[in-house]
């Protein structure tokens, strides 16, 4: 009988073991999120600080045309970059009192000149990129001053304002 009880118990106990099974109800992972923000981006670079167009003399004024010869430089660089569509474009702040001619600008270098000063007066913004598609651009221009019979002798100077923006 005791060994009648021993094997009850044993199989009680191995029982108990084989039918303890767990369960829990498990609910579906939430996927984690990314969250990222872009602003809109827009760079200009000018790779020159000072646009030197040189000194009138008599040698540059024709006499029998009552003409005179421009003062040109040449080979200027800006370089834009933007992550939406934009524009860039320049201007001069002001014009120097003195100076009756014309500033002009040529940026495509195609001899398709741009005033930024024009008859002394400073013209508006000159578009050097318009409504360009997202990315990098670099664009190459020309400068020259076209003098006036009505300049006054001096030095002059005059701050080129170039503008970047996004459309």
């Amino acid at each position: 009988m005791r060994k009648l009880f021993v094997l009850i118990v044993g199989l009680m106990l191995i029982g108990g073991l084989s039918v303890g099974v767990y369960s829990a109800s498990v609910s579906p992972a939430t996927a984690p999120t990314a969250s990222i923000g872009v602003n809109t981006i827009a760079a200009i670079y000018i790779d020159h600080s000072t646009v030197n167009l040189g000194t009138l003399t008599s040698a540059d004024y024709d006499a029998e045309t009552n003409t005179w010869d421009s003062l040109e430089a040449t080979g200027f660089n800006v370089h834009a970059y933007a992550n939406a569509t934009y524009t860039v474009d320049v201007e001069v702040n002001s014009a120097p009192g003195g100076l009756n001619g014309d500033l002009k600008i040529d940026v495509s270098q195609d001899d398709s000149w741009d005033n930024l000063i024009s008859g002394g007066s400073a013209s508006g913004k000159v578009n050097i990129f318009d409504s360009v598609a997202a990315g990098y651009r670099t664009a190459t221009f020309d400068y020259k001053y076209v003098p006036a019979n009505a300049d006054t002798p001096g030095d002059y100077t005059t701050s080129l304002i170039y503008t970047v923006s996004t459309n």
